[in-house]
């Protein structure tokens, strides 16, 4: 089995309390990136027990939004300062690492060990053969993901 890390989105609402406050710490920060890694997140340092966050956070989660107002990339100043100003309610939007474990599939000589990944929809349908394009009709028939996602299909195939 090969172990690999995914992320899950979580959004999470506290309500304050007036002894614990949310009842977490936060550290990081464009200011205070990660030693190891040069991570700027603001991320979970402790949750206090008993407190409004304990069994919604964990140690480790990065804090991507408080309240609609993204924490990606701010000074740890500004992500302490607006979880102490955020009045009663914090909605917390949070990334999560998830370890998986992926069977090791033996592959074909000649085909690469690691699957390729793709950035996006459209990245994956430039990569396919257009054999592959006139025998997909489940996948590029289906639209409901470029409703959902804002992007609109052309079919309209250029030849060359």
């Amino acid at each position: 089995m090969e172990e690999m890390v995914i992320w899950e989105q979580h959004t999470v609402t506290l309500s304050k309390d007036p002894h614990w406050g949310f009842g977490f710490a936060v550290s990081g920060g464009r200011d205070r990136p990660n030693r190891t890694t040069g991570d700027t997140a603001v991320f979970v340092s402790d949750v206090v027990s008993g407190g409004p966050a304990m069994g919604q956070l964990q140690k480790k989660d990065h804090i991507v939004m408080v309240n609609g107002l993204s924490m990606e990339n701010v000074p740890s100043s500004v992500a302490i300062q607006t979880l102490k100003t955020c009045g009663k309610i914090a909605n917390i939007t949070l990334k999560r690492p998830k370890k998986i474990h992926l069977p090791v599939s033996k592959s074909s000589p000649g085909s690469p060990a690691v699957p390729r990944h793709y950035d996006s929809d459209e990245e994956y349908r430039l990569h396919r053969s257009q054999d592959d394009l006139d025998h997909s009709q489940g996948y590029d028939g289906d639209s409901s993901s470029e409703r959902s996602s804002g992007h609109q299909r052309d079919d309209r195939r250029q030849h060359r």
